[in-house]
């Protein structure tokens, strides 16, 4: 289960890497596989959750320090985030038909999908905030599919600063805790007392951090300047990143 872990983690990622080699002459091919891996990444989550179910959730470990665990809440977001990157992915192999950009949008999407799947399982406050870091960097690049469009432009503009309020205060936040409370394993802050001006302030940099990624006031404003993004890059974002703020509060909570 371990080994399936990490191959569900590294597959959309492959995928993104073959995209952008690929992708310009063989735009069709680079997107069946897009789609295939985050459907396989479904099934394989599916099996994942049967074995959480059971007590037995796959972990995967960097030296003795858990990195990722699928336990029994990580499966059920996997689903979503492998059920909604095949279908999405699926439907842009024909909207993208033909398109020099569908390359660069299989690309953006397996990392996206990887980059949340990392978010999704992360065991430590390192992890959790690489993930979230990195599936906004995604993001922006899919928001710069159409980059000769001024309104594509401003979009990636207004999009980048507000994630970059929001990296710098859950970043802040992870340091924070670290150096309150010695540790950045979720399963060990968990069982913490946690309290004092300290932990408050990094709560409320958590919650800064889920407002600027779900496009809520005062961060509201990035989000209706992504209309140049082509439709399959919307129902990525809407269906997915923005309710990354959400998973991270529950992450955290």
């Amino acid at each position: 289960m371990n080994a399936l872990l990490v191959v569900l983690l590294l597959g959309p990622l492959v995928m993104a890497a073959v995209a952008a080699v690929i992708g310009r002459n063989r735009s069709r091919l680079a997107g069946r596989l897009g789609a295939g891996a985050a459907a396989l990444g479904f099934l394989g989550a599916a099996v994942l959750a049967v074995a959480a179910a059971l007590g037995h959730p796959a972990s995967v470990s960097v030296g003795s320090t858990p990195a990722v665990t699928a336990d029994r809440l990580a499966v059920v977001l996997l689903l979503l985030v492998y059920g909604v990157s095949a279908i999405v992915q699926t439907y842009a192999i024909r909207y993208l038909a033909e398109d020099d950009r569908a390359g660069w949008f299989g690309a953006g999407a397996g990392l996206l999908t990887t980059a949340s799947a990392v978010l999704m399982t992360s065991d430590t406050l390192v992890v959790l905030a690489l993930g979230w870091t990195v599936a906004g960097v995604a993001l922006c690049l899919l928001l710069a599919t159409y980059w000769r469009l001024p309104s594509a432009r401003d979009g990636v503009r207004r999009t980048a600063v507000s994630f970059l309020i929001g990296d710098v205060a859950l970043w802040s936040a992870v340091a924070l805790i670290a150096a309150t409370q010695h540790t950045v394993e979720l399963r060990a802050l968990a069982g913490a007392a946690l309290g004092g001006p300290i932990i408050a302030l990094a709560a409320g940099l958590v919650v800064v951090a889920a407002l600027s990624r779900s496009a809520q006031i005062p961060f509201h404003r990035w989000l209706p300047a992504t209309l140049a993004a082509p439709t399959p890059v919307s129902a990525l974002l809407h269906a997915g990143v923005v309710n990354a703020g959400g998973v991270l509060l529950i992450k955290l909570s």
